[in-house]
C-alpha cells in the first residue's frame, strides 16, 4: 500500500498479512468518519446472529455472543472490539416474551459496548424473533423501516414454523434480514420461495 500526502513524499507500508493491511484500511475509516463534515458513511459494520434457543431461557449475559468475530472473515484482533454499527439478531424457539428478549438483547449492546443502541424494529412469529439495532448517531439514516412474517408450519397456518423478516434503508442503500425456522427436508423448498419483504 502507497500513502501519499501532501506533505510529506509518498511512503510504501508493507503488512504482515491481508489481516492486518484490512484492520488498517478500516481504523483509516472510522478516523476519517470521526473528523470528517460528511453527514453520509463510507463503510459500516453489520452483526448478524441467528439462535436456535431450543426453549431454553438465555443466560443473563449475552456478551460472548454479540462480541465474537464468527466464523468467517474474522476482523484482526485490534478492531475486534469496535462496536458494529448494526445488531441483527434472530432467534428460534425463544421462550422470552418478545419485549423481554429485545430488552435483554439491548442491556447486552449497553454492556458490552457502553452504547444505548436504538431498536429499529422487532418482528415475531411465536418463538421466531428478528431486532434490529442501531447506534444512536445512526438513528436518523434509518428509513422505510418494514417487517413481515410468513407462517410456514401445518397447512401454513400454524406459526411454530415459519420466517420473519425486516427490511430497511441506511443512508438510501437497502438493507434486508430474515430469520426463519423451518421444517426439514428438501422436499419443502418451493414451499418456501414465496418468502419476501416489501
Amino acid at each position: 500500500m502507497v500513502i501519499d500526502s501532501h506533505h510529506n513524499p509518498p511512503r510504501e507500508l508493507l503488512f504482515e498479512s491481508m489481516k492486518k493491511r484490512n484492520a488498517f484500511c478500516r481504523l483509516l475509516q472510522l478516523m476519517k468518519a470521526a473528523h470528517s463534515q460528511q453527514s453520509e458513511l463510507d463503510v459500516i459494520s453489520v452483526f448478524v446472529g441467528t439462535w436456535n434457543m431450543g426453549g431454553t431461557p438465555p443466560p443473563g449475559s449475552l456478551q460472548s455472543w454479540v462480541t465474537c468475530c464468527g466464523l468467517g472473515l474474522s476482523p484482526d484482533e485490534s478492531i475486534a472490539s469496535l462496536p458494529h454499527d448494526i445488531y441483527a439478531v434472530g432467534t428460534q424457539d425463544n421462550p422470552q416474551g418478545e419485549r423481554e428478549w429485545a430488552e435483554h438483547i439491548r442491556a447486552t449492546l449497553r454492556s458490552a459496548t457502553n452504547i444505548d443502541f436504538k431498536q429499529v424494529a422487532l418482528q415475531s412469529l411465536w418463538n421466531i424473533r428478528l431486532a434490529v439495532f442501531v447506534k444512536p448517531e445512526h438513528e436518523g439514516c434509518i428509513s422505510q423501516v418494514n417487517t413481515a412474517s410468513v407462517k410456514t408450519g401445518l397447512g401454513n397456518t400454524l406459526g411454530n414454523k415459519g420466517a420473519v423478516g425486516v427490511s430497511l434503508l441506511f443512508n438510501g442503500t437497502s438493507m434486508g434480514f430474515v430469520n426463519c425456522h423451518l421444517t426439514s427436508g428438501s422436499d419443502k423448498a418451493l414451499r418456501y420461495s414465496h418468502i419476501s419483504l416489501k
